[in-house]
């Protein structure tokens, strides 16, 4: 479904958390802005950011997450058009029109008028 941005929006970090399926994490504080965002922090520290809460497994071994994911947020305009490929937490994964893919808030976005 296609989405117009009605609100800019840039990425708070510019080394947002890259994750495996299975790899493991250490789970830390939740958002309390955006509801089922917990900050993980890889088990050497090397990458930090926000994970969905609905990917992460605890397990006797520690936490997990359950399928890949990236936290890269796009850097959106105004008016600009997205494709919206994914909804989850308030946050929609979209792609613009040259294929770029990322994160964006719901909040900044509306339904394309016909």
């Amino acid at each position: 479904m296609k989405y117009q941005v009605i609100k800019s929006h840039e990425p708070e970090t510019d080394k947002p958390i890259q994750l495996k399926q299975g790899e493991r994490v250490i789970p830390g504080e939740q958002a309390t802005y955006w509801q089922n965002w917990t900050h993980c922090t890889t088990p050497g520290g090397e990458q930090a950011g926000w994970v969905p809460a609905q990917i992460l497994k605890e397990t006797a071994e520690g936490t997990f997450v359950t399928e890949d994911y990236d936290a890269f947020e796009l850097t959106v305009e105004m008016g600009q058009m997205l494709e919206l490929v994914k909804e989850l937490n308030e946050w929609g994964w979209c792609r613009t029109t040259t294929g770029a893919a990322g994160w964006v808030p719901m909040e900044n976005l509306v339904p394309e008028s016909k």
